[in-house]
């Protein structure tokens, strides 16, 4: 049972179909031949299927290849746009590390960083964003939903104050929100939106940048002029048609009732994990696919081989710090949120999706009940 797609979703098949169709245009896009013509049609209707997806009205969307990608060229924009006047830079305390690391570049190369805190279950209050904004703000990014909690940031809220009351540049990490949330909408045309693939069964390797026509983008690499100008390379043809298969249908899911559901099962989660001793982070508002919990005194490691053995897949946290031998994302994010070091070290996270049933959940809390008593066991804590 596969419950990390907060790290990534399974391939959807409309998207492989879509992937082996167009390997027979094998064209490059920027050719002026029949074959780069038919490549470059290929590109240009998975971009309107990602436009479409997204529902914004007054900018345009470019391929890059990854969310990583998108949202460090949304920092270098603000850094060479303002690199002579500096500026101050808003963030939250739990930011993902593509936005984390490359905000802490811009205070290394002379702009104020502001962090913005949250509570003990990973929610963001509007008013401590707003209350963080001065007159040289020049950048405010957050993420629509948190990776680690699954905590919805007010965005839309946020959004619409920047616009009467800043001229500060909004940037949204979307890509845990984008098409996964319940009726799904974007918030009121932000500056920047970062969308991934992946995490919507599309390919990996590839995801968007949305940004509006008036926005500071310089060209992220020099080259060709791809992507209007300002993504010199050669197209990812295959990745970008897969991209634009899973939006479409990710899009119909999004205005269905099965995301709705999903809450019940979120919930029903969150109530077994409890009964079963673990802390569980309780956003007040939140996405319905992602739970972290807590079972203090068992490390979360020895929890995740516990229940793979079980062919239970849960992770650690963000899959793109997991691995490391550094304090990982997962801790810095529960450090914020006042969870103690032990809670930090035991915390798991399941993500799912709205196929995960009422009869999975019990059988998650009955698999996970015997491997707590069976490692308590193990280390001598029965």
């Amino acid at each position: 049972m596969y419950l990390d797609m907060a790290a990534t979703a399974p391939l959807r098949c409309e998207a492989r179909e879509a992937m082996i169709a167009a390997m027979d245009e094998y064209g490059n896009p920027s050719s002026l031949h029949t074959k780069g013509l038919a490549a470059e049609r290929l590109v240009e209707e998975a971009r309107r299927e990602v436009e479409r997806a997204l529902g914004f009205s007054s900018g345009v969307v470019y391929f890059t290849g990854s969310g990583t990608e998108s949202n460090n060229w949304v920092f270098r924009a603000v850094f060479e746009r303002f690199f002579k006047s500096k500026g101050h830079v808003v963030v939250s305390a739990v930011e993902h590390p593509a936005v984390w690391e490359p905000a802490h570049a811009l205070k290394e190369a002379g702009f104020d960083v502001t962090v913005v805190g949250v509570n003990a279950d990973g929610d963001l209050a509007l008013e401590q964003a707003v209350a963080a904004l001065r007159q040289d703000t020049v950048l405010v990014s957050v993420m629509e939903v948190n990776n680690e909690t699954g905590a919805l940031f007010p965005v839309e809220a946020l959004s619409r104050h920047l616009r009467q009351h800043s001229r500060a540049l909004l940037h949204v990490d979307g890509t845990q929100a984008f098409c996964k949330m319940p009726s799904w909408r974007p918030p009121s045309e932000p500056d920047f939106y970062t969308v991934s693939a992946h995490k919507i069964g599309g390919p990996k390797g590839v995801a968007a940048l949305y940004a509006r026509k008036s926005s500071p983008l310089k060209p992220m690499f020099l080259g060709g002029g791809q992507e209007q100008g300002l993504r010199s390379g050669t197209e990812n043809v295959l990745g970008i048609v897969g991209f634009g298969a899973a939006a479409k249908i990710a899009r119909t899911y999004a205005n269905s009732n099965c995301l709705a559901e999903s809450f019940v099962i979120h919930d029903a989660m969150v109530s077994g994990l409890e009964a079963l001793g673990c802390r569980v982070a309780r956003p007040m508002s939140k996405s319905p696919y992602i739970v972290t919990a807590a079972y203090p005194g068992i490390p979360a490691e020895v929890m995740v081989h516990a229940l793979a053995e079980q062919g239970i897949y849960v992770s650690t946290g963000s899959a793109c710090s997991s691995r490391r031998k550094k304090r990982s994302t997962s801790h810095r994010v529960l450090a914020a949120m006042g969870w103690s070091d032990e809670e930090q070290q035991s915390a798991f996270r399941l993500s799912f999706d709205a196929a995960l049933s009422e009869q999975d959940v019990t059988f998650v809390l009955a698999t996970l009940r015997e491997r707590i008593s069976w490692i308590l066991k193990t280390i001598g804590r029965s």
